[in-house]
């Protein structure tokens, strides 16, 4: 089996390094593994010193895996699991048309929705299934795999589907991965949808972790609401909610508490955010279905106009006041 991560951020580094333990471990020599990404500073740190994860108790361990930029253009690819951002998908996609076998199989890992059409539509003969993250992790100054928080791992897959690809599901649970099938993962994804666009706007904009979410009174008043958004778009949709969107999004806060969002992240690095496609989605489904989103509106604009310098709280809640006096005159 010839299995090709992508992206080497701290999620495809953290599913790099599981994946290459077990199998180091297991001694096995049929099964190849890589990462690829387009950072060229991670490429190489990889490359030389290999990918060292430090646990929740402090405990290091370091795996050398084969890291480069360049994806093969021969279609030997078996199983491609996929943990770049959304936006970077149509790259990905065109990247797996020339190195993907024609019946391969791709595990989409993002945020938000809708990852899985993007790839569909270059490698239309593949398999593709889409996943959730319920994890914190980051990669620290020194380029380490830092875990922040464990969670379980989601996946949308049918009965007849898992049995086909047992092996590498195999592989995944033995690297650690605390992996959940789901039939239909729609019901999770926009759980952890409205997990995403509650908690990372909001971190990013203030700089603060996870756990300030569900801490910070203001903080908290204004995740919940933007969860509660959400749990109204969901409700249009048909989306079964299997559990209140607001009580999970708190979970998430605490059990992620000391990491720092992908999207604090991608703000300090002054990268592009997914916020489009994660509170920007929440927006245009509710105008499409005419269910208001003033708070996830506010969210969107205030992170596509940031400077990057963190806001103060005091500043936000001027900006929460001001929207609430706005909708309390439209009644």
């Amino acid at each position: 089996m010839n299995i090709g991560i992508w992206g080497t951020g701290a999620m495809g580094s953290l599913a790099a390094w599981r994946l290459a333990t077990a199998l180091y471990r297991e001694g096995s020599k049929s099964t190849l593994l890589s990462i690829y990404g387009r950072y060229q500073p991670r490429i190489d740190h990889i490359s030389q010193r290999g990918i060292t994860f430090v646990n929740l108790k402090g405990d290091r361990s370091t795996v050398r895996v084969n890291a480069t930029k360049h994806c093969p253009r021969d279609h030997c690819i078996d199983v491609a699991l996929i943990f770049n951002k959304t936006y970077q998908l149509g790259r990905v996609g065109k990247e797996l048309n020339q190195c993907l076998q024609q019946q391969g199989l791709v595990i989409c890992l993002q945020n938000g929705v809708g990852s899985a059409a993007t790839i569909q539509s270059t490698n239309p003969g593949a398999t593709i299934i889409e996943g959730i993250l319920f994890e914190g992790v980051t990669i620290d100054a020194s380029g380490d795999v830092i875990h922040k928080g464990y969670g379980q791992t989601w996946l949308g897959l049918t009965l007849a589907e898992e049995k086909r690809h047992s092996e590498i599901l195999s592989l995944m649970r033995r690297g650690g991965f605390d992996l959940q099938i789901q039939t239909d993962i729609k019901s999770t994804q926009w759980a952890k949808l409205a997990a995403n666009a509650a908690i990372n706007p909001l971190t990013a904009l203030t700089g603060v972790r996870n756990k300030s979410i569900a801490e910070h009174p203001l903080l908290r008043r204004i995740a919940s609401e933007a969860a509660q958004e959400v749990s109204r778009v969901a409700d249009q949709l048909g989306v079964e909610q299997q559990k209140d969107y607001v009580v999970s999004m708190l979970e998430i806060a605490i059990n992620t508490g000391e990491n720092t969002s992908s999207m604090l992240s991608d703000i300090q690095q002054n990268r592009e955010t997914e916020i489009v496609y994660i509170n920007g989605v929440v927006v245009a489904e509710g105008e499409k279905h005419g269910i208001p989103t003033p708070v996830n509106q506010m969210l969107l604009a205030a992170i596509l106009n940031h400077s990057g310098a963190p806001m103060s709280l005091r500043a936000l809640e001027l900006r929460w006041l001001h929207l609430n006096k706005n909708l309390h005159s439209q009644q």
